[in-house]
C-alpha cells in the first residue's frame, strides 16, 4: 500500500504537465481561419466613380466561430480589364481574431454607365424614315480642366465620447505603371485605437475613401483617405494615403 501511495504525487504532477500542454498548444493554435464571404450576384455594372456601397450589396461574410461579420466587409480592389469590359472587384472581411479573408467576382465595366445594345427583332431590311437634319456644330468650351485636388481631411463628428485614431504603417506606395499594389489596402493600417471600443471590434469598421479612383495603368498620383468610426458614431480624423503609379 505505501508503495502504491508513493505513485501518487507523480501521477498527479504527470496529469498537471498534461493539461499544461493542452492549454498551451489550444493558445498557440487558436483560432487561424479567417471568415467565409459570399459575393452575392454578378448582374451589376461597375462604373468609375460610383458608390462603392453599391458593390457591397448582396454581399455577407460568416466566421465558424464569430458567426456573421458582414459588418467587416470592405473592397479590397477593383481591377478594371477594358479589352474585356470587365471588372475584378475584390472584396475583405476580418474576423475577431484578426484573420482576414478575400473573395472576388467579375462583373461589367462601363466608362459612364451605358452597355451596348442588343439588337431587337425589327426587320432588318427596313431602314429609318427620317434622319437628323442638324448637328451640333461645337462642342462646349467651359467644362473644367481638372479635377479637384484635395478632399475633405475630417469625417463627420459623432456623438458622445472621444473620437478614435487610425495610424498606417505608411503614407504611400510607388507602384510601376501596369504593376499591382504590394500588400493589400488593409495591410497598411498600423493600429486604431479608442476611448471605448475594443481594437478589434474597432478594426472590422475601417472606411477607405478613393477606392474606385485609382488607375495603376496610368501614370499619376491618387489619394485614398483612411477612416474609422467606434460605437458611438464618432469618426476618426481622415489619414491620406498615395498611390503613385509611374512609368
Amino acid at each position: 500500500m505505501n508503495i502504491k501511495k508513493s505513485y501518487i504525487p507523480y501521477i498527479t504532477i504527470g496529469v498537471v504537465l498534461l493539461l499544461m500542454i493542452i492549454i498551451l498548444l489550444i493558445s498557440v493554435v487558436g483560432d487561424k481561419k479567417g471568415p467565409t464571404i459570399t459575393v452575392g450576384y454578378t448582374d451589376m455594372v461597375y462604373v468609375p466613380g460610383m458608390d462603392v456601397n453599391k458593390l457591397l450589396e448582396g454581399v455577407s461574410a460568416f466566421d465558424k466561430k464569430d458567426g456573421d461579420v458582414s459588418n467587416s466587409l470592405l473592397i479590397d480592389s477593383v481591377v478594371v480589364n477594358e479589352e474585356e469590359g470587365n471588372a475584378k472587384v475584390i472584396y475583405a472581411a476580418k474576423d475577431k481574431s484578426g484573420n482576414i479573408t478575400f473573395a472576388y467576382k467579375v462583373i461589367k465595366y462601363s466608362v459612364d454607365g451605358a452597355l451596348p445594345v442588343e439588337p431587337d427583332d425589327e426587320d432588318p431590311t427596313q431602314t429609318p424614315t427620317q434622319k437628323p437634319t442638324q448637328k451640333p456644330t461645337q462642342a462646349p468650351t467651359d467644362a473644367p480642366t481638372q479635377a479637384p485636388t484635395q478632399a475633405p481631411t475630417q469625417a463627420p463628428t459623432g456623438n458622445v465620447g472621444e473620437k478614435p485614431v487610425i495610424i498606417l504603417k505608411e503614407t504611400s506606395v510607388t507602384v510601376k505603371k501596369g504593376g499591382k499594389l504590394p500588400k493589400t489596402l488593409l495591410w497598411y493600417v498600423k493600429d486604431i485605437t479608442d476611448d471605448k471600443d475594443d481594437r478589434n471590434d474597432i478594426f472590422t469598421r475601417i472606411y477607405i475613401d478613393g477606392m474606385t479612383s485609382y488607375d495603376l495603368n496610368t501614370v499619376g498620383t491618387y489619394k485614398l483617405y483612411y477612416y474609422t468610426k467606434d460605437t458611438d458614431n464618432n469618426y476618426s480624423d481622415k489619414v491620406l494615403f498615395e498611390i503613385i503609379v509611374v512609368e
